[in-house]
């Protein structure tokens, strides 16, 4: 086999990605390196040159054929030398290993399961499918004889279940001597907490991330923003939303009028001490109950009012919380008994209103489809169409990605007929009434093409250079073809690119299959992602094919459209649910949409402009001319707004321009905002009235004393000795009152504590990074971050702060201020915290956090929240802390310095 000392990179490295390699030895001290890195940013480059930097053979395992083989591709252009051949270093195949042996995650599952590998998984682009017989091969062998202890993933966020967990095992049987890398444009943030964990613990923490204005300052990315086009649903679709939610609704009212329910709740009040409930483990559970108990009427015993902690109970709750609920009994028998649980589960699914064992007041998965594939957003679609074309013409490049062909639908095109469904034909004929006819409109997916009559001799063309056979057939009603190649779907594409490239095509419709991850094309300027059904990790991908620079316009800037449908409230619906004490939302200051809500979880990771502020940050604020009070003509109103922004692209690179320069080193923040109810005010009161109490009284004794110490022998000892003792009492206090003399200034020391805290376990490593502070006077939160420190570190500090300013859940360790006056100690539950997950491993851990905090914030109790009476401390911190009565729960978001 051979090895890399003819392997040398060819290029020089840019700057971000010598980074990364400077820091290697440091990211691998657990044996694993995670690498963040946004579309364009090199990371099979960087990938290689790190498998190189380990010297030892590798085995890189990616999501698709076309991608496995980009590997070799790369390492061929980039790292090999004339004289040497490829096929030499490079294998794609298990059964020849080779000092590179790239394959896809199916083909390791299928290895290392003794299957058979027909290879079709992934792409549209494979046609031509290979098996290949692994049942009586031993991978495990095959690494150990090889020496292959590098594996690279690549993408590592695709892997599916199955494939996630022959990847584990995989790994466990190869030992420990195995060093992974990960790479990945796009890491699972909107997954759920288990997902999270399962791909922490197979990648690792996050090393390192490359972030897109870093891109953009190297010219590596082209500006862009993103926009939001809002829809309401179609008349349909309104009726399917009302019908779900009356029936809904009336189920909720009829459970809770029914014997066996109000039964339940008696039985609880009376015996809510009994072990069977549980109360001080799943303390929400029961909030809930006794809210709806209350809101019925019944009568909330005062010892059950005192354990919880609340006086007033809300008399309301709302549709979130009583889905919970009634999970909570239907999975709870021994606690409730067997009939009001067979009850309300089989009364829900009577209605349809339980789904995979999660109960669904609001909507299911059907119904939420159907808003994500709104017909609304046809019409939204083809007004953005109309609005593009006519500000660029010909210089438009729009792709438009979707879930669907509807290739039944294609008799629609050229007719008067209305669109009844979302998909690439509906698509396709939508945008073609809307634009100008002189808009030349292609539809590409892997069983259907059509284009523009006006093209077919430059098709002709390109198809004699590519020797590539075509047929065509003429559409009745529009001038407009339906082509059919006979070859594979990567010369369809290939085809259809060049001349979406060269101008010939101006709109381009198709499907994220065909048209996601691994296809490139660098003229795209304007992206309209026409639905939400894909992942995330699969949306930022196809966002990332309109960021990519086209070297023949330099100057190219890219919109990003995102569709949202808005889903109306029904007056008599909230009646009958404010009638059951529901506390129904005001649509007029919150927006009522699934796809927002999908928006503002991934807007988390989109680093853009502000609308209308100077600066780069990440989430849906930064769309600030997004504001109340909503309504029909108020969307309406954003609509125009936001194509009037997209109109003046100068101002978009303008702003970014501004923002990222390439002579300036700019650091990405993961900025932690504060709000003002839960600004830590305590601490500074008390200590700075001691000073300035005592100070009274010292200058007051002092003066008093004066004239008859100066003609006492003693007077100058004695004037020392004051001097010393006031001196003293100023180291101890005045840290704890400048520490804290204002609320940045007190947020600030916190985050010194606990960065303090945090290096000392050394959890965080960059011992160059220090903690700074603003104030947003806009939003007024106090914003704090860590700056001159690693993307990991930062993630861990803004972690830690967060949880620590956070309504108060359920930590294994929470710390509470306390107060000694003579023997008796007191403790001040309102400014008590959750001790963060990183600091409690373990008791001492968090008594250093307490240590640190005594210098400058007082002193701390430790309580372990897990005992019986840790737990009735819990329930005093959750209902007193400042944190929890506000129900604050910190966030951060990213903001380029």
């Amino acid at each position: 086999m051979k090895n890399y000392s003819k392997v040398k990179f060819k290029g020089t490295f840019r700057h971000y990605q010598q980074n990364v390699l400077d820091n290697t030895l440091t990211h691998l001290e657990d044996g694993k390196i995670h690498i963040v890195a946004a579309p364009g940013s090199g990371k099979t480059t960087l990938g290689i040159e790190l498998v190189r930097y380990l010297d030892k053979p590798a085995l890189i395992l990616s999501p698709s054929i076309t991608i496995r083989n980009q590997w070799g591709e790369r390492f061929e252009k980039g790292f090999l030398s004339d004289e040497e051949n490829i096929d030499d270093y490079v294998s794609y195949s298990l059964k020849k290993p080779r000092l590179l042996t790239s394959i896809t995650y199916q083909g390791l599952h299928a290895a290392f399961n003794k299957l058979l590998d027909q290879e079709e998984n992934e792409s549209e682009l494979i046609e031509q499918k290979k098996v290949i017989d692994y049942l009586d091969y031993d991978l495990i062998k095959t690494m150990t004889v090889n020496n292959i202890t590098t594996i690279c993933l690549d993408e590592a966020h695709h892997l599916r279940s199955e494939w996630y967990k022959t990847l584990t095992e995989f790994i466990r049987k190869c030992g420990t001597k195995i060093t992974i890398i990960s790479l990945t444009a796009t890491p699972p943030y909107d997954s759920s907490v288990q997902e999270w964990k399962r791909y922490m613990n197979l990648c690792g923490t996050i090393d390192e991330e490359i972030f897109v204005p870093e891109l953009i300052a190297q010219k590596n990315l082209c500006p862009h923003q993103d926009y939001i086009y809002f829809n309401y649903p179609s008349k349909e679709e309104k009726d399917d939303l009302k019908d779900y939610k009356k029936r809904a609704i009336t189920t909720l009212d009829k459970i809770l009028r029914d014997k066996i329910f109000k039964k339940l709740m008696v039985a609880f009040l009376k015996d809510y001490l009994n072990p069977k409930y549980n109360l001080f483990e799943d303390v929400q559970q029961y909030y809930t109950l006794v809210n709806v108990a209350k809101a019925r009427s019944k009568h909330i015993p005062g010892k059950l009012k005192k354990i919880l902690r609340e006086r007033n109970f809300l008399n309301k709750y709302d549709v979130e919380h009583v889905e919970q609920l009634f999970k909570y009994i239907i999975e709870h028998p021994s606690a409730f008994g067997d009939t009001a649980p067979k009850f309300i589960d089989s009364t829900l699914k009577e209605q349809g209103l339980i789904e995979k064992k999660q109960v669904n007041l609001e909507q299911n998965t059907r119904l939420r489809k159907t808003i994500v594939s709104s017909i609304g957003k046809l019409r939204s679609i083809a007004d953005i169409a109309k609005f593009e074309s006519t500000k660029l013409k010909t210089e438009l490049r729009m792709l438009i990605l979707t879930d669907y062909i509807k290739k039944d639908l294609i008799d629609i095109i050229g007719t008067d007929e209305d669109n009844t469904v979302i998909g690439t034909v509906p698509i396709f004929e939508e945008v073609r009434r809307s634009v100008d006819k002189d808009i030349r409109i292609a539809l590409l997916t892997g069983s259907l093409i059509i284009v523009p009559e006006s093209i077919l001799k430059e098709l002709e063309k390109i198809t004699k250079v590519t020797n590539s056979h075509f047929t065509t057939k003429k559409l009745p009603n529009a001038p407009y073809r339906i082509v059919r190649f006979k070859s594979t779907n990567k010369d369809k594409v290939s085809i259809l690119t060049q001349l979406f490239e060269a101008g010939y095509i101006e709109v381009l419709i198709g499907t994220k299959s065909l048209l996601g991850e691994g296809w490139d094309s660098p003229s795209i300027n304007t992206l309209i992602l026409a639905s939400f059904v894909g992942s995330f990790m699969l949306s930022n991908q196809m966002r990332g094919r309109a960021i990519r620079i086209d070297k023949s316009k330099p100057k190219k800037v890219a919109s990003i459209w995102h569709l949202a449908t808005i889903e109306p409230s029904f007056l008599d619906v909230d009646k009958v649910a404010k009638s059951n004490r529901l506390q129904v939302v005001d649509e007029k200051t919150e927006i009522i949409s699934h796809d927002f809500h999908t928006l503002t979880r991934r807007f988390k990771t989109f680093l853009g402009p502000v609308f209308t502020k100077p600066g780069i940050e990440s989430g849906i604020e930064r769309v600030d001319i997004v504001k109340p009070i909503y309504g029909e003509s108020r969307f309406k109103e954003i609509n125009k707004t936001m194509l009037k922004y997209a109109a003046d692209r100068a101002a978009v690179r303008n702003k970014w321009k501004t923002a990222v320069r390439k002579d300036v080193k700019h650091e990405i923040l993961d900025v932690s905002q504060v709000p003002p109810k839960v600004w830590p005010l305590d601490i500074f009161i008390v200590d700075a009235l001691i000073i300035v109490l005592v100070t009274a009284i010292g200058f007051l004794v002092g003066y008093l004393l004066y004239p008859l110490l100066i003609k006492s022998n003693i007077g100058i000892g004695f004037g020392l000795l004051y001097i010393l003792i006031y001196v003293i009492f100023l180291i101890i206090y005045l840290p704890k009152a400048t520490g804290n003399f204002s609320p940045k200034r007190s947020v600030h020391t916190l985050g010194k504590i606990l960065l303090e805290t945090l290096k000392s376990l050394k959890k965080i490593k960059t011992l160059k990074s220090k903690v700074v502070t603003k104030k947003n006077f806009r939003s007024r939160h106090i914003n704090c971050s860590l700056i001159n420190s690693t993307r990991r570190d930062k993630s861990v500090f803004a972690a830690a702060i967060n949880e620590m300013m956070t309504q108060i859940d359920n930590p294994r360790y929470v710390i509470i201020k306390k107060r000694k006056i003579g023997k008796k100690t007191y403790f001040n539950y309102s400014a008590s915290y959750s001790v963060p997950k990183d600091l409690s491993a373990n008791k001492e851990s968090v008594e250093l956090l307490a240590k640190n905090l005594k210098r400058v914030k007082g002193r701390y109790a430790v309580v372990y929240a897990r005992s019986v009476e840790g737990r009735e401390t819990l329930l005093k911190c959750k209902k007193k802390s400042k944190l929890s009565r506000h129900l604050i729960r910190v966030r951060s978001n990213r903001v380029l310095r």
